[in-house]
């Protein structure tokens, strides 16, 4: 079984945004903007935007991170005890 993240699950996930200097709204990926300081470009006006998680943000991304942690090693347990029951 694959081990669960927040990239392999929300990654591929569409994010709209509106260009701070042209105004052009356009789409990109969820992972593209997973660590802090990410930098996306503007497809229209190739437009250089840093993105900076805040505090919320972070804790955010740091509690889900861990609690998918978890949630995979209940997992890999649960999994080995399936495999000594059946023997």
């Amino acid at each position: 079984m694959k081990d669960l993240s927040i990239e392999n699950l929300f990654g591929d996930a569409d994010l709209d945004m509106e260009c701070p200097a042209c105004q052009h709204n356009f789409t990109f990926k969820f992972n593209e903007v997973l660590s802090d300081r990410s930098i996306i470009i503007c497809p229209h006006c190739q437009q250089e935007i840093e993105i900076v998680h805040d505090d919320t943000t972070k804790t955010t991304l740091a509690n889900s991170t861990k609690a998918l942690d978890d949630f995979n090693k209940s997992m890999k347990k649960l999994e080995q005890a399936f495999k000594k029951f059946g023997r």
